[in-house]
């Protein structure tokens, strides 16, 4: 115990010698944060790759819909848990075990799609398993930002980190579609495998961080307090509870809706795979102007409940005008 406080009190030490420094001139801190966007610019390629090997290789819409309820259930059933477990231990190893897991799994899996007739179920399970490793990932990553910084600097450097998920997301589908167009699926989940081993080399750069808590809030509560004290705060607060509830029933329509668009492009429009990612793309700069609309308006912004309402709305005149569009044949031609 003697040698693991004395530890935390070294890298603590040696932390706020990086933590007075400006954000960009903090090595800590500007590891993490590249290992975070290689690692999502990566997922960027893997999902374009993963839908399109779907849809070329089985043609079916079900087995779409198949692989990202999948997703949806693995991140329903062991979210809090993961959330639960970051809070438990050194978050930094977690946060490299997801990394490594990761590495592993999609590696199998773009070594798995050059095996002629693999069947999807493999697919499914790789994906899966990839899904899970990655839910350790986030809630230890954000945990450990506080520690990355000074007090004073957590708000830009989580501006920052917000402005590149953005950016990222937009430009990794676009440069994922390139990809796969020029080089194949195999060669775009293998560049995302690489990436997760890259974002674990990044970690290690990066040098010790207090990630753990300490003695006293491990042994304040157990495991199990834990998680159950968090299931208690869900069904307590009004907010919270109307999100988890009405959260998937908008995301079961949503993914639907989306769904339904991927097949319609590579089955109806006959998209090429850049056109695909740019499709894709649209999803994040949607985001990103929303966002801009909602920051430019700030409190003039009233009745957010009509806002959100009309929004939702809106989307069903969008979705039909989408569904009569075509490579040639349709009502209105797209491409």
């Amino acid at each position: 115990m003697l040698g693991l406080s004395n530890q935390t009190e070294g890298q603590t030490v040696a932390l706020s010698k990086w933590a007075s420094k400006p954000i960009w001139r903090n090595r800590p801190f500007v590891c993490i944060f590249a290992s975070h966007c290689v690692s999502l610019l990566g997922n960027a390629f893997h999902s374009i790759a993963l839908n399109l090997w779907v849809l070329q290789s089985t043609g079916s819409a079900k087995l779409m819909s198949v692989v990202l309820i999948a997703t949806l259930i693995v991140q329903m059933l062991f979210g809090t848990l993961a959330g639960t477990i970051a809070d438990r231990v050194d978050r930094r190893v977690l946060m490299y075990l997801s990394d490594i897991s990761r590495f592993l799994l999609v590696a199998g899996m773009a070594l798995s799609m050059l095996i002629p007739g693999t069947s999807f179920y493999v697919i499914l399970l790789l994906t899966v398993l990839t899904s899970t490793a990655g839910l350790f990932y986030s809630p230890a990553f954000q945990a450990s930002l506080v520690h990355l910084v000074a007090r004073e600097q957590i708000q830009q450097a989580s501006g920052a980190m917000v402005i590149a998920d953005n950016v990222i997301r937009i430009s990794g589908f676009a440069l994922g579609g390139i990809a796969v167009a020029v080089y194949g699926g195999v060669f775009a989940l293998s560049l995302d495998a690489v990436s997760y081993l890259v974002s674990a080399l990044l970690l290690f750069a990066g040098g010790a961080f207090p990630s753990k808590p300490s003695g006293t809030q491990q042994q304040a509560t157990t495991f199990k307090e834990d998680f159950f004290f968090g299931l208690s705060f869900i069904w307590k607060e009004p907010m919270v509870r109307a999100a988890l509830l009405l959260l998937p029933l908008l995301f079961m329509f949503f993914l639907s809706a989306l769904m339904l668009t991927q097949v319609m492009a590579v089955q109806v429009w006959l998209a090429s795979p850049f056109i695909f990612g740019l499709i894709e793309a649209c999803i994040p700069l949607g985001y990103v102007l929303g966002s801009g609309f909602i920051m430019i308006a700030g409190n003039r912004l009233k009745h957010r409940g009509i806002w959100i309402l009309l929004s939702v709305v809106m989307l069903g005149p969008v979705y039909v005008l989408l569904s009569q569009t075509g490579s040639g044949g349709g009502r209105y031609r797209l491409f």
